[in-house]
């Protein structure tokens, strides 16, 4: 009977810390979407001279320059520290075109940020490569 016992015991241990131990959680994920205190409309500079481009309070981000309007869910945007940040996008500016992007943003301060990055031009000629050098700031 005790060995009985003891069994059974040991076997709801071993259970019980299986079930504890064993999380199916993706502990891999980052945060997405870019933290609301830099939340606002910024202008570009450099590169980006002459973009406007709004951070809204849950994370995500769009270019409202005229003839680019690109939007960034937070979905889109990965946080790689408490001032960096990763966006990836896609627009189609025109028929038979499409630019696939990746901007860098590091916050330097709350209202201005370094930006690096490329865009991939693909149209029915081949594809080019498009270099981002600029800052933004917030207004």
């Amino acid at each position: 009977m005790n060995k009985r016992l003891f069994s059974i015991l040991f076997t709801l241990f071993l259970a019980g810390v299986l079930s504890v131990s064993c999380s199916n959680k993706d502990k891999t994920s980052q945060p997405t979407g870019i933290d609301s205190k830099y939340a606002g409309t910024c202008i570009g500079g450099g590169d980006l001279t002459g973009q406007t481009i709004v951070i809204n309070a849950d994370g995500s981000a769009k270019n409202q320059t005229e003839g680019v309007d690109v939007d960034m869910p937070a979905s889109s945007i990965t946080k790689n520290s408490d001032t960096s940040y990763t966006a990836n996008y896609t627009l189609n500016p025109s028929t038979g075109v499409t630019v696939k992007g990746t901007m860098n943003i590091e916050f330097t301060t709350d209202t201005s940020a370094n930006v690096t990055g490329k865009n991939i031009i693909t149209s029915s000629d081949g594809s080019s490569t498009q270099n981002i050098n600029g800052t933004l700031t917030k207004q």
